[in-house]
Order: C-alpha cells, then structure tokens, then sequence
C-alpha cells in the first residue's frame, strides 16, 4: 500500500511539473517578447536610428528649376543631356535672391553640363561630382544665402 501511495504521489508530481514546464515556457517567451517589443520601441522613438543627415533635410526647401537640354562634349553633338533639377535650401527666403539671380544660374550650369563628356557622368560618382560642381558654381553667384544640396529628378543621356 505504501508503495501504491509513493506511486501515486512521485505520478502526481510529474503531471504538475509536466503542466507547470509548458506554462513556464510560455510565460517567458511572453515576458521575453514583450521585453523586446518594449526595448525596440524606446530604440525607435528616441531616433537613434536616425543618421545625423537626417534632421537636415527634414528643414530643407526645395526650389525647382526648368530642365537643361545641352549637347555633351565630345561627341560630335551625337550625345544629348537633358537634367531637371531642384535645389534644397535651408532658408525659404533664399528662393528670391535665387529668382533673382536665375540667368547667371542657368549660364553658369549650362556651361558645366556642356563641359562634360558621357564617361563623366554616366557613373553614380560621375554624378555626384557634377551635384558639386554645380552647388559649388551657384554659391559663387549667390550672396545672401547658399543651396545646401542639389537634387536631379531626372537624368536622361540620349
């Protein structure tokens, strides 16, 4: 009988425990989820994901241009360019000294776009240095303000 009795008692511990591993298990996945749920929020929300270029161009006013068309150099005028622009500005009020001054702008990008042949620009640092060049060429003009970054929203090689 009292064999009988320890069987059932060592029986009956081994069901609760059988019952108590998996709702343990499922208590700590559950405390573990919610701890990174928990910590990616806090991460996230304090922008620490962010790169510092981030906050700039969230301030940034972008001023359009018309398109330039102009033959590449050469190529015997067989290569053609056509680029639409916009300038980022960090000051809005710079877009009248820009209208002002849109002749000489203009001028002075078509002088660098038809200096350049299509080896030049055909690669992504191609285009890179020509986004240089030609803030660097519009800052000369400029003499109140200056274009933070110049934006191409289209790029067409023919």
């Amino acid at each position: 009988m009292a064999d009988d009795k320890q069987n059932q008692e060592a029986k009956e511990s081994q069901e609760v425990k059988k019952k108590k591993s998996p709702l343990m298990l499922i208590i700590i996945i559950v405390v573990v989820l919610a701890a990174f749920g928990a910590g990616g929020y806090f991460f996230l929300s304090k922008g620490s994901l962010k790169s510092p270029d981030a906050e700039k161009t969230t301030n940034i006013t972008y001023y359009p241009l018309k398109s330039f068309v102009t033959n590449l150099a050469g190529d015997q005028g067989t290569r053609y360019l056509k680029v639409t622009m916009q300038f980022g500005i960090s000051d809005p009020s710079l877009s009248e000294e820009l209208k002002a001054n849109s002749v000489a702008i203009r001028d002075a990008i078509i002088a660098i776009l038809s200096s350049k042949m299509y080896d030049d620009i055909a690669s992504e640092d191609g285009k890179q240095l020509l986004k240089e060049q030609i803030k660097h060429a519009v800052n000369r003009i400029l003499k109140k303000g200056k274009i933070d970054e110049v934006f191409f929203t289209e790029f067409v090689i023919q």
